[in-house]
């Protein structure tokens, strides 16, 4: 052939024409695509390459559907886990809830006493106590001091001790009864407080103090958590700076103004 004159060395030609995997035609005799396939180890290695092409495209196919699956499964496990948080938040919320109502009935039907000595036993003195003011163990529920006893216990700093009875009501009737009676000495009996309830208490009744340091002829109370002041023969709720309501004192002044 033409293209090939210059190769004239036997040894050339046969490191060209003698690679593995060619087959060499001369034009004259030159297959046709379907005939050129059949070749001698030709159709062999087609098939093994086209066997291996269907290896990798099932092996991609399973690896689509294992990461599929996987983030199928993930994003499953994620909605169960919200689920789970949210009915777990719910529980806890629902718990909280009925805690706190459980705890509001409870101080609603408790009272507090306080600087009774611990000395004696505390059911027998309370009985005793309870007996003497016109009630009865069946009008009680529980009893107990508040609290634990510590290593530096006094006789000066005792525990205060909680009645809770089997009504609202007894309870009133009994802080009523208590505060006012003449055998209590130093002691004196409180409703059942949370902690910003005392404070608030306590504020309340400094206030009182004062107005009363300054009115002495006016009578304060506090009562369900407000200042109270008599007038005209009832008891009015004041402001938080000790005030009557903006009414009463213009009907005040007025009145004063035209005394004078």
């Amino acid at each position: 052939m033409p293209e090939w004159a210059d190769l004239n060395d036997t040894n050339e030609l046969n490191h060209v024409i003698k690679r593995p995997g060619l087959v060499w035609y001369c034009p004259r005799c030159h297959p046709t695509l379907a005939e050129y396939f059949p070749a001698p180890g030709v159709k062999t290695a087609l098939e093994g390459v086209d066997k291996k092409l269907e290896n990798i495209a099932l092996l991609l196919s399973e690896n689509s559907k294992i990461t599929k699956s996987f983030a199928q499964v993930t994003a499953e496990q994620r909605e169960a886990e919200e689920e789970a948080r949210a009915a777990t938040l719910r529980i806890e919320e629902r718990y909280k809830r009925e805690s706190n109502e459980r705890e509001r009935s409870e101080r609603k039907q408790s009272a507090v006493l306080h600087n009774i000595s611990e000395d004696g036993n505390t059911y027998d003195i309370i009985s005793g106590y309870l007996q003497d003011l016109g009630f009865n163990n069946s009008q009680v529920d529980s009893l107990s001091r508040i609290g634990r006893r510590s290593d530096g216990f006094t006789r000066e700093k005792v525990r205060p001790i909680k009645i809770k009875f089997v009504s609202e009501v007894f309870k009133i009737d009994f802080l009523r009864s208590y505060n006012s009676w003449s055998e209590r000495e130093n002691t004196f009996a409180t409703p059942d407080l949370t902690k910003e309830e005392q404070q608030k208490e306590y504020k309340l009744r400094c206030l009182r103090r004062n107005l009363k340091s300054r009115n002495e002829s006016s009578r304060y109370r506090v009562r369900n958590g407000e200042l109270q002041q008599q007038y005209n023969g009832s008891w009015v709720t004041l402001d938080e700076e000790g005030n009557l309501p903006t009414p009463l004192r213009v009907s005040t002044a007025t009145s004063n103004s035209g005394s004078r």
